[in-house]
């Protein structure tokens, strides 16, 4: 099956400051409540891991189920390939958003399992040649 376009993925500043920001927050927000000390401390490990987590996974792409490379098919369809060089074929979901300063792609699986995958990017996260042409694809699909 021949791609129609072909989109390689790179780590995002904007994306890592902003997990940052967030989850920076959450950590500032625990200090004020009224919880016990190891209610806080529980919390402040979840929330660190998480955000080690979606670091490693989202920005850094060094995990083993980092998406990539993603590209649509003639088809309608979209492939993607993680770190561990596996594809899946997926569609477009109806809940992914286009904007101009961030794309949401939701990928759900064709087969109907309960195969979901979230791709945020930002406009760091493609060269910016790749971005337009990816929000314009999009806007042409919707």
């Amino acid at each position: 099956m021949v791609a129609i376009d072909f989109y390689r993925l790179k780590s995002s500043y904007y994306l890592a400051i902003f997990l940052l920001v967030v989850h920076g927050g959450a950590l500032a927000c625990l200090c004020f409540l009224p919880w016990p000390w190891w209610t806080k401390l529980l919390l402040s490990l979840a929330c660190l891991m998480s955000f080690v987590t979606l670091f490693c996974q989202h920005v850094l792409l060094n995990n083993p189920h980092s998406v990539i490379e993603f590209w649509q098919q003639a088809s309608g369809n979209w492939q993607l390939r993680n770190n561990l060089g596996e594809r899946s074929v997926l569609s477009l979901a109806n809940d992914s958003i286009c904007t101009r300063y961030f794309v949401l792609l939701n990928f759900v699986s064709i087969d109907k399992k309960k195969n979901k995958i979230s791709l945020i990017l930002l406009p760091d996260s493609l060269n910016s040649k790749d971005f337009r042409r990816l929000r314009r694809q999009l806007q042409s699909i919707s």
